[in-house]
């Protein structure tokens, strides 16, 4: 099952990326659900907080849902670049780190529109599919 989301780019688009998803991940697990929240809400804050998007722009989720796990994109109309940047320590600062370790793959499309996307698998654990 495909869900698309676009959001307002502010600071209150992480939660309401989150609440959009409740009720629709339980059948991954509670591991790989809690996960799943964590990274795609640490995505779309740096996207938010380090994409230089427009006050106007929009934040697109896109969440693929399938028997064996699930696929998230987080598009920002800007570049992804700042995200490729793994040496920067700004407030928080562990965001490519979450997605090494609690993804089953990721990888980033600087664009413009920048795409930071992952995928978190219901079967096996972090870090087994690259």
């Amino acid at each position: 099952m495909l869900y698309e989301f676009s959001f307002p780019a502010t600071e209150k688009t992480p939660r309401l990326a989150r609440r959009a998803l409740d009720g629709q991940l339980a059948y991954l697990g509670p591991d790989a659900e809690g996960r799943m929240r964590l990274v795609m809400s640490e995505i779309v804050t740096n996207a938010i907080r380090h994409g230089h998007v427009d006050p106007d722009g929009q934040i697109h989720v896109n969440v693929d849902l399938t028997d064996a796990g699930a696929r998230v994109e987080v598009r920002q109309p800007t570049t992804a670049d700042a995200a490729m940047r793994t040496g920067q320590r700004d407030e928080g600062g562990f965001g490519l780190q979450l997605l090494d370790r609690l993804t089953d793959a990721w990888g980033i499309d600087p664009g413009p529109p920048g795409i930071v996307w992952f995928e978190i698998s219901t079967t096996g654990k972090p870090g087994e599919v690259r």
